[in-house]
């Protein structure tokens, strides 16, 4: 299957199409870009807007994704 590369920051309005190249004709499989974290609202890469919602955010604070608590999230 195809992937992307980050491009410049877009503040989230650009999506691509990733392509699977084994599917005769090439079918859309997920769709990436820049996406707004629900949990702490930072901007990140996102593989797949359509199922990725958190961010893993290698800064100060804790990655929204990988943080352990237990508020469901």
């Amino acid at each position: 299957m195809g992937s992307l590369s980050a491009w410049a920051q877009d503040d989230g309005t650009r999506r691509e199409p990733v392509l699977d190249a084994d599917h005769k004709p090439p079918r859309v499989v997920r769709c990436a870009g820049w996406r707004k974290c629900m949990r702490c609202g930072r901007l990140f890469w996102s593989d797949d807007v359509q199922r990725l919602h958190l961010c893993a955010w290698n800064g100060g604070n804790p990655e929204c994704r990988t943080r352990n608590d237990d508020d469901g999230i």
